[in-house]
């Protein structure tokens, strides 16, 4: 479910992978953030991976939305805490 939520900010993008496996955590979920130019001029290349530091199975962090501006990130979970859902701010 790579891409099931996306976002572009200038130079960077956000990709929601809502099913993705964390350690034994099926379906916890994840965000890629990505930058232009990266590793060369007009590429796209992966900077770093995030995951819910309170994850779970089934969480499906990023199953909602995500955004990003700047150094942040803004990650949405509607399954967190038995469907009570979270949003996750983070500096990467």
């Amino acid at each position: 479910m790579f891409g099931s939520s996306v976002s572009i900010s200038g130079d960077y993008a956000i990709a929601g992978a809502n099913n993705d496996v964390i350690g034994s955590n099926d379906a916890q979920g994840s965000a890629y953030i990505f930058y232009r130019n990266e590793p060369t001029a007009d590429n796209w290349g992966q900077l770093t991976k995030i995951t819910a530091s309170d994850g779970a199975a089934n969480d499906q962090f990023s199953n909602s939305a995500v955004s990003i501006s700047g150094d942040y990130a803004i990650i949405g979970s509607r399954n967190d805490d038995s469907s009570q859902g979270s949003a996750y701010l983070m500096e990467y």
